[in-house]
């Protein structure tokens, strides 16, 4: 019986692995060695292979 429990963490681990994850940074230290943006936001999705990056600027684009 202490196997139920056990699988159904690592189902529900698996399946939350699976989905995208998105990151929004916000950059909280500025010098003077070049230009940054104030924010950018990534979206990575293991399960396609893919990620995308975007600045407050600019549209997603594929990283």
């Amino acid at each position: 019986m202490r196997l139920i429990p056990f699988l159904a963490a690592v189902l529900t681990a698996q399946a939350a692995a699976a989905s995208p994850t998105a990151y929004k940074c916000t950059i909280t230290k500025k010098d003077s060695h070049g230009w940054v943006a104030p924010e950018y936001a990534f979206q990575i999705d293991p399960e396609a292979g893919t990620a995308q990056a975007a600045s407050n600027y600019h549209d997603w684009t594929n990283a």
